[in-house]
């Protein structure tokens, strides 16, 4: 397996695990909460700064789209390509919030956090994919 696939297979899993740790245990209501108080599930609530709670989840799933579009890709496609694709799946689903077709909150600032997310995503994996070009792991 290449480093450059790994560095964007922990860059969808890891930001996502976090995510889900932070809804879990914030007590707000989501799908997941809900499913796991349902099944008898039962988690430690953390009260979360406001930054971290309110658009902390928005951040790591921005940076982890970016990256799991990156797998999908074409090696030879420019980053940019999957930066400009993450945005707008972003933004849609955010919009979709606005009209009620999804659960959520339409907040400008998400799209804010998640455009800057996919951007650092985009800088960081495009650098440490430069350094570890064509290296393989046994």
């Amino acid at each position: 397996m290449r480093k450059e696939n790994i560095i964007c297979l922990s860059g969808t899993v890891l930001p996502l695990a976090t995510g889900l740790f932070i809804y879990l245990t914030s007590q707000g209501r989501t799908y997941l909460s809900d499913f796991a108080r349902m099944t008898g599930i039962a988690f430690s609530v953390i009260k979360y700064p406001p930054l971290i709670r309110n658009h902390g989840c928005d951040l790591l799933w921005g940076f982890a789209l970016f990256c799991g579009l990156r797998l999908l890709a074409d090696k030879e496609e420019p980053p940019y390509k999957s930066a400009v694709t993450a945005i707008a799946i972003a933004a849609l689903l955010e919009i979709l919030q606005c009209f009620r077709q999804i659960p959520g909150t339409f907040d400008l600032l998400d799209i804010l956090t998640e455009t800057a997310a996919v951007i650092a995503a985009m800088f960081i994996t495009t650098l440490a994919g430069r350094l570890h070009k064509n290296e393989k792991i046994n």
